[in-house]
């Protein structure tokens, strides 16, 4: 027999798909057969399963321009768009980092708390990575940290390291023509 695939172990409740944006056009074609009759034949197999199945899908893509771009497909999209919600990146709710942080750190069984100044510190960071980030950086503040308890020098020394090593700033191009003009035209001189 077959394996059992995500969908028919998934019969009768729901499939969490994540980074459906990052699903290759094979995948997406494969998919939307599934969505669209209901049924899924395993490589190798002569006939078809029916599987009732609720699909939920995130991702970060922005999938109305990757279809503009011919990237993902519009009838997928379609089809997968029945009911969407949007959920903004944590930067932009900052009063749910405290919340998230107490339960990742839970979820985690991280044997630690979190100080107020700590959570003082993850507010004011602008997580590009979002949530997965923060469970990261609370993972790390508490391998860091001591005593039970992260405080904001333990979520400073978790940032620290994520930080890329120093990397000089850039001159904005006005401010290199005039170094240059400084040094007579010459290149080098006004790049020391």
């Amino acid at each position: 027999e077959c394996r059992r695939g995500a969908f028919r172990a998934a019969h009768g409740g729901t499939l969490f798909i994540d980074e459906l944006g990052a699903l290759p056009s094979e995948a997406q074609a494969s998919l939307l057969r599934v969505v669209e009759d209901g049924v899924v034949v395993a490589v190798g197999a002569d006939s078809g399963v029916e599987v009732d199945v609720r699909l939920v899908a995130a991702t970060c893509e922005p999938l109305q321009a990757r279809v503009a771009a011919g990237t993902f497909r519009a009838d997928l999209l379609e089809r997968l768009s029945g009911c969407i919600v949007r959920v903004p990146p944590l930067r932009e709710r900052r009063q749910d980092v405290a919340l998230l942080a107490e339960y990742l750190a839970s979820e985690l069984e991280l044997p630690v708390r979190l100080a107020p100044d700590a959570l003082g510190a993850l507010s004011d960071y602008p997580f590009p990575g979002n949530v997965r980030e923060l469970r990261n950086i609370l993972s790390q503040a508490a391998m860091l940290g001591s005593g039970g308890v992260i405080h904001a020098s333990d979520i400073e020394a978790a940032l620290d390291v994520r930080r890329p090593a120093h990397v000089p700033s850039l001159l904005s191009p006005d401010r290199a023509q005039a170094l240059v003009r400084e040094h007579y035209g010459n290149v080098s001189a006004a790049a020391r």
